[in-house]
């Protein structure tokens, strides 16, 4: 491997579990050139720790302490825009990297050089590390059949990608900055690059992933009886799914805005135009599906039938995680 490998780290009060985040990532047995440090000006020890650890570190640890507070979404982009890897490697502050995990995903890329990105499988464990038994693929139902499926369908019902376990070239980084503030990075990132080239993934687990009180994303286990009275539950008969879909219209309106972009040539060269032109024709039916989907929860009379039709031309199998989105448009109707 002769690519300069970057990690962009963003941090916050994060003070309780870097060190141990800090640490992982010197026991890689493929060690990055650099660890990039935006911290979104922490209160606790975090700034320390770090200076701490820089002063000792394999590598070079170049901490930037931003002027204001930028929020997650936007520190990771900072970050990003300051590494000077052709790999750069996302990292939160409070997991903890298997040692090949660098050495893993840096073979992935350089195998193949349509991908745009890489993530992993992760390992949940609780504040102290113990396992939870459970992987971070299967809170998100990335089975063995969704994994056979082209990984842009499958973001587009619902996103899989964890940021902790990704990694991305330098070269796409035109394509996905700047990130809107209503993303998240993983999200935003993972399906522009999989609606334009190729995103690849390791089915191993290469991180710990914390889940702890402090998290400010975490895994959510949910069994099959939560996601039955999730579906029934009164509230989503509530006006606030109308206020849901006008957030997704808005989302997904700016990623099809940013692949008209590649479209156009305004983002530079796209790896795959046969893709591009497809991925524009998905998010479309996509946002229509959004809007039906807001009339569904308006109209009280025609509701049914909607989702009846939706239901009867997979739109919901496409666009949603079927049945379950089916059932829970339909309830307030009955």
């Amino acid at each position: 491997m002769s690519n300069k490998v970057s990690v962009a780290m963003c941090t916050y009060n994060g003070a309780h579990y870097i060190q141990e985040q800090l640490e992982s990532i010197g026991r890689q047995s493929v060690m990055p050139d650099e660890v990039v440090v935006c911290d979104d000006r922490s209160t606790d020890d975090t700034v320390a720790i770090i200076r701490a650890y820089a002063s000792r570190a394999a590598f070079d640890v170049k901490l930037h302490i931003n002027e204001k507070q930028l929020g997650s979404t936007k520190n990771f982009e900072r970050a990003v825009g300051l590494c000077s890897g052709e790999y750069i490697f996302f990292s939160d502050q409070d997991d903890v990297w298997y040692p090949e995990k660098v050495k893993r995903i840096c073979e992935v890329l350089d195998a193949n050089p349509r991908l745009g990105a890489v993530f992993s499988d992760a390992d949940l464990v609780n504040g102290e590390l113990e396992p939870l038994n459970m992987t971070m693929w299967q809170t998100v139902n990335f089975g063995k059949a969704r994994r056979a499926k082209p990984l842009r369908d499958v973001l587009l019902q619902g996103c899989v990608v964890t940021g902790a376990t990704m990694a991305i070239r330098s070269s796409i980084i035109p394509l996905i900055s700047p990130i809107p503030k209503d993303w998240i990075h993983d999200g935003w990132i993972a399906l522009l690059v999989a609606s334009t080239s190729a995103l690849g993934f390791v089915e191993k687990p290469l991180i710990g992933y914390r889940q702890h009180a402090r998290n400010q994303l975490g895994a959510k286990v949910v069994n099959w009886r939560q996601k039955i009275m999730h579906v029934w539950r009164p509230s989503l008969a509530h006006a606030g799914m109308v206020a849901l879909f006008d957030r997704e219209f808005s989302d997904y309106s700016q990623i099809l805005q940013r692949l008209r972009e590649c479209q156009d040539g305004s983002r530079g060269p796209v790896p795959d135009e046969v893709l591009l032109h497809q991925s524009i024709e998905k998010l479309e039916e996509k946002i229509a599906f959004i809007a039906i989907r807001r009339r569904i929860h308006q109209n009280s009379w025609r509701g049914c039938l909607l989702a009846l039709e939706g239901l009867m031309f997979r739109r919901y199998h496409s666009y949603t995680y079927g049945l379950q989105a089916f059932i829970g448009d339909i309830r307030p109707r009955l």
